[in-house]
């Protein structure tokens, strides 16, 4: 028995941790930037950024952004069909991912890029240090 129906896979992944000491640290849309352009380069799509049909965002907690997606897709250089800003939630990134694997699934969308990113720390230490 065949299926018509494409099995999702995860290509490329990465993870970045900003050190708590960083002289200059991140906001959440630059490290978001890192790691997207790190997990493209390990999926062998970093010359191929036009492939990508979505954009997931986990929300940013931290920092408010009018909208993040745009804002990371612009600083990529891709222009994907589909872009989504997720709620707030501990269950965020796992609901991310069951979207992206319904929808290429069904074959609407073949690649879903999929990021999210926190610093409060970080900018609650650039806020501190710019007071004194």
């Amino acid at each position: 028995m065949t299926s018509n129906h494409l099995n999702p896979i995860i290509i490329g992944t990465s993870q970045y941790t900003q050190s708590k000491n960083a002289l200059d640290p991140l906001d959440p849309i630059g490290m978001m930037l890192k790691t997207c352009q790190a997990a493209l380069e390990d999926a062998g799509l970093s010359e191929k950024k036009s492939l990508l049909d979505a954009l997931y965002v986990s929300n940013v907690y931290c920092l408010a952004y009018e909208n993040a997606p745009d804002e990371l897709a612009q600083k990529l250089g891709i222009n994907p069909i589909q872009k989504f800003y997720a709620p707030i939630g501990g269950n965020t990134p796992q609901m991310l991912i069951n979207r992206a694997a319904k929808l290429i699934e069904s074959g609407e969308i073949q690649f879903i890029l999929i990021t999210g990113a926190e610093s409060c720390y970080s900018l609650s230490r650039r806020k501190k240090k710019k007071s004194h």
